[in-house]
């Protein structure tokens, strides 16, 4: 369901367009946000104290909401991790005076989330201008996985490839809207190809025989899903929900904080390093030789390094070194200098990053000057969500002796142009 940004609603007036049962209006309808299906509900007072008599302190930052959950929720709360992961579809409603309409913001996204009682998000809202995309769906059940073999030998060879795909949305898709290929079925799924679509839909033969939309799609990133995946699903079920993990029909539309997250998890390079390629080295922050051809490691292979992970864990007091954030399943041990043997897996050529933050920094979007310690951003994303990180003062460790290497940080930055 689309709200009219700055349009004033009732919370029947919302509960009637998407449908709420009219005995289930109550609890958390009436106390603040509650979920429904898949969307998120946010209804705030500012400057006011609500019927409850809370008077939370709910401000506006320039265009950004500082917003506090209820008095007693936590970050580990199952609802408040989903806000916090920017997946969802957060529809937030304000107003001034306590029992007025409220006014509709926008889908609210995260920008930064606060480990305080209660818990403490600010809010940025889509313009409804981003970048479109789709989520594209493949069981092995439907269409034999010797197509896909026959997909990744054309791929390997031409750098991409080019097929028509099911898409259920085709009334709303354009040529050169963003998609992802989804892994269903039995077995551990996961996005194994990315592209654009580079034909309008039209009606063609599908795998069942059956006559269905479809469109043709140019795949830019491809693997065989039996041998890996661009992302895992470890990542996938943090960015799109179970329904959309599920769904009956290749082709639906995603929302566009999941085209941001999604697009942020991709690889940077289209082959990746198989897990057991290593070799026995001692660590020098000074020999790049595999700097580029290893940046592409698995997220497995991040998590396989538990001894490294838990030493970045211990250094930075489990939080990221960049965001400040603490939700465990989402902070990631980031090499500095690539991942060559075990002389590598040291806190001072490691960082404590959340999971997008650690893709943007192996991609060269973020780094950390050697000098100042200070959080320093690529040009393509001063003017995105990332901007309000660019200077940034790094979180310190708990030890001198565990901050990062300075070498190991200025041979980053000569690396992505930052120095």
């Amino acid at each position: 369901m689309d709200f009219v940004v700055g349009h004033t609603y009732t919370r029947a007036s919302v509960q009637d367009a998407v449908g709420v049962p009219e005995g289930k209006r109550g609890g958390d309808w009436a106390t603040g946000y509650t979920k429904f299906k898949d969307e998120i509900f946010i209804f705030c007072n500012i400057d006011t104290a609500g019927r409850t008599g809370h008077d939370y302190p709910n401000r506006w930052v320039g265009k950004e909401l500082v917003w506090s959950a209820k008095s007693r929720t936590t970050i580990n709360q199952p609802l408040i991790k989903l806000m916090a992961s920017g997946s969802a579809r957060i529809h937030l409603f304000y107003r001034n005076a306590d029992r007025a309409p409220f006014k509709y913001a926008g889908l609210a996204v995260p920008v930064e989330v606060i480990d305080s009682k209660p818990v403490t998000f600010r809010w940025r809202f889509e313009s409804g201008a981003s970048q479109r995309g789709f989520l594209l769906t493949w069981k092995e059940a439907g269409w034999p996985h010797s197509n896909l073999v026959r997909m990744e030998k054309s791929f390997l060879k031409n750098g991409y490839v080019e097929e028509a795909w099911r898409l259920r949305a085709s009334n709303t898709a354009q040529i050169g809207d963003l998609v992802w290929l989804l892994r269903q079925g039995p077995g551990e799924k996961g996005i194994f190809g990315f592209g654009q679509l580079v034909g309008s839909p039209k009606r063609g033969i599908a795998s069942d025989g059956k006559t269905k939309m479809q469109a043709l799609v140019r795949f830019s990133k491809f693997s065989d899903p039996r041998n890996r995946f661009l992302i895992p699903e470890t990542q996938v079920r943090e960015v799109l929900s179970e329904s959309q993990i599920k769904a009956q029909a290749s082709g639906d539309p995603l929302r566009a904080a999941q085209v941001a997250s999604l697009s942020a998890l991709l690889p940077t390079v289209s082959k990746i390093i198989e897990p057991d390629e290593s070799d026995d080295d001692n660590f020098d922050p000074k020999d790049d030789k595999d700097a580029r051809k290893k940046i592409a490691r698995l997220i497995a292979q991040r998590r396989g390094q538990r001894k490294f992970r838990n030493s970045l864990l211990a250094a930075y007091d489990q939080r990221c070194a960049v965001t400040g954030s603490s939700i465990l399943d989402i902070l990631e041990a980031a090499h500095i200098r690539p991942y060559r043997n075990d002389e590598t897996n040291k806190a001072v050529n490691g960082l404590l990053l959340r999971s997008d933050i650690h893709t943007l920094f192996d991609c060269g979007l973020i780094s950390v000057d050697a000098n100042t310690m200070k959080v320093i951003l690529s040009k393509g994303l001063l003017n995105s969500e990332y901007k309000r990180l660019e200077g940034k003062k790094l979180r310190k460790t708990k030890l001198r002796s565990q901050m990062p290497d300075r070498t190991a940080l200025s041979m980053h930055n000569k690396e992505w142009g930052f120095e």
